[in-house]
C-alpha cells in the first residue's frame, strides 16, 4: 500500500479542480467555444467521476474525485466533491462555486475557507492578472496570471488550454503552480514547485454518471 501524500505534496494538489462533464465522445476533444456562454470549469452532475495521476517525483498516486452535491443558490452554482487517494484511507471533501465573475474554491479538506480562492476568472484572456489576499487557512494566495495558450496531450486526450501561473508562499517557501484549463473540460494538467520539490498532476480519465 502506498504512503499517503505529505503535507507539502498536498499543497501541490490543493488547487486540483473538478473537470467539466462535457468531454466530447471518442477522442476527448473539448466542446467548441461559443460567444453566448462562459467557459465551463466544473462538473455539475452528481455521480460524475474524474481520475488524475499525481507524480511527486518519487512515486505516482491515483486520485479520484466524485461530484456528491450540486445546487444553485442566489445565482451561484455550488459543487461539493469527494476526493480519495487510491490505495490509502485518505479521503477529503472540497467545495467550489461558479458565479458571474469566476470559479472559486470555498471549502478545502472539509474546512470552509475564510477567504474564498478565485482560481480562474470566467472569460479570462492572455495577460489578465488578479491577486488573492488569502489568509493562514488557505494555500491560495499571491498573484495569478494568464500566460498563454498551449496544446497539451494527457492520457484523457488532446486539448487546447489556457495556462495560468500562481506564485504564493507556504511555510516560508515559494510555491509556483502552473495550471492548464480547457474550455468545456476544466483542469487537465497542473505542475507545482515548492522549494526543491517538483510534482505534476494530469487528467487520466473521466467517467460520467450513467444517464437514464
Amino acid at each position: 500500500m502506498r504512503a499517503q501524500i505529505s503535507i507539502a505534496q498536498k499543497v501541490c494538489i490543493a488547487a486540483l479542480l473538478i473537470v467539466v462533464c462535457a468531454l466530447a465522445p471518442g477522442n476527448g476533444a473539448a466542446a467548441p467555444s461559443t460567444k453566448d456562454r462562459p467557459p465551463d470549469f466544473l462538473s455539475f452532475t452528481v455521480g460524475d467521476k474524474l481520475t488524475y495521476e499525481f507524480d511527486d517525483g518519487v512515486d505516482r498516486h491515483v486520485i479520484v474525485e466524485e461530484v456528491v452535491t450540486s445546487t444553485i443558490r442566489e445565482g451561484r452554482h455550488l459543487v461539493q466533491i469527494c476526493r480519495r487517494q487510491v490505495g490509502t484511507d485518505a479521503v477529503s471533501n472540497h467545495g467550489f462555486e461558479v458565479s458571474n465573475d469566476g470559479l472559486r474554491q470555498t471549502v478545502m479538506d472539509g474546512k470552509e475557507l475564510k477567504h474564498a480562492c478565485l482560481l480562474l476568472k470566467l472569460g479570462a484572456r492572455i495577460g489578465d492578472e488578479w491577486t488573492n489576499a488569502g489568509s493562514e487557512d488557505t494555500w491560495c494566495v499571491g498573484k495569478f496570471a494568464v500566460e498563454g495558450e498551449d496544446e497539451l496531450t494527457v492520457p484523457a486526450g488532446k486539448f487546447k488550454a489556457i495556462r495560468v501561473k500562481n506564485v504564493s508562499k507556504f511555510m516560508g517557501q515559494t510555491v509556483t503552480i502552473v495550471s492548464w484549463y480547457s474550455d468545456g473540460i476544466g483542469l487537465i494538467r497542473q505542475s507545482c514547485t515548492i522549494g526543491d520539490s517538483n510534482s505534476d498532476l494530469c487528467l487520466t480519465s473521466f467517467t460520467p454518471k450513467r444517464r437514464k
